[in-house]
């Protein structure tokens, strides 16, 4: 059987109490959301004034401005989905992709409002259907049966490079003869990492319906394709660049908030149960020794 970790809020399932802590952490969570952009704003403004050559912002462009609101959105979802019980997140995920679409639809890019509309927000909805039917589900005794962070499989994995593969080979035939009517030997590493992001970012939605792990680890790979993306551009866009920066650092603290309450025999590929266990026990050891040596300096202190 699984050993099913501690759940981050314990209430009766499918009370109303837990339905409004989890709302409250929603809302804390967006609250947090708009500081961590109030903050950027704070840098990134007096830089524009001083340097308006930049052109790090552009107010005066609606697909900008849709585009942050989505960003203020969609960083409050991740922040909220950090919790792994939290289906509320995903009302904000839903949101932010229809977003995302209107402005791909306003900057002319058919191709992505399609993506995002047609695809990325019907995964939104699954994700949401799928984490609140089954955590207002009865408690079963059977603990394989909880929905809790897990790694996918060997054979999932594996199967995922493929899809990978194929999206990423797709996407740069299509920008080849559908876009740039070029040839393959063309622009390389632009279409290269374009269809890496693409890629990742179409598994990062998948998978999250299914609350895998590896969903993180492609949001960091999207969030690290984007930055250089947006950095070899003819025109380095030095503000994607900088928030797709603070999104891979929220995305990779989301991955070790699930790392913390993934079962040790439910890291799949990433480990089997006896390795994961003697990690576990040399992290616990070392945690123990950190504790100890804190204390022992409280202790010294006292004397001097």
């Amino acid at each position: 059987r699984a050993q099913v970790p501690p759940i981050l809020f314990i209430f009766k399932v499918g009370s109303s109490s837990m339905k409004k802590q989890l709302i409250r952490e929603a809302l804390r969570q967006l609250i947090l959301s708009l500081g961590i952009f109030a903050l950027l704003f704070l840098v990134l403004i007096p830089i524009e004034i001083v340097h308006p050559e930049n052109g790090l912002l552009h107010w005066d462009d609606s697909a900008f401005v849709i585009g942050i609101f989505a960003s203020i959105v969609g960083t409050a979802y991740v922040l909220t989905i950090r919790n792994p019980n939290n289906y509320f997140g995903f009302y904000g995920g839903i949101m932010m992709s229809v977003l995302l679409s209107v402005q791909f639809w306003l900057n002319g890019q058919i191709d992505m409002t399609i993506l995002y509309l047609c695809i990325f927000t019907p995964f939104m909805v699954r994700s949401l259907v799928s984490w609140r039917k089954r955590l207002l589900a009865p408690v079963s005794d059977k603990a394989e049966e909880a929905f809790v962070p897990a790694f996918l499989s060997k054979k999932g994995f594996i199967l995922s490079q493929l899809i990978a593969m194929g999206l990423l080979t797709a996407d740069y035939l299509f920008i080849t003869y559908c876009v740039n009517h070029d040839t393959l030997a063309d622009q390389i590493l632009m279409k290269t990492i374009g269809g890496t992001v693409i890629a990742s970012s179409f598994l990062a939605n998948f998978w999250m319906i299914y609350k895998k792990n590896d969903t993180w680890i492609c949001w960091v790979i999207f969030n690290l394709s984007s930055i250089i993306y947006f950095a070899i551009l003819p025109q380095p866009n030095i503000f994607l660049i900088v928030l797709n920066a603070v999104m891979l650092f929220i995305n990779g603290s989301a991955q070790l908030a699930w790392l913390r309450v993934t079962p040790l025999d439910n890291f799949g590929w990433a480990g089997d149960y006896e390795y994961m266990s003697r990690i576990d026990d040399r992290y616990r050891a070392f945690k123990e020794k950190q504790r100890q040596k804190y204390y022992l300096i409280r202790i010294v202190n006292l004397f001097h």
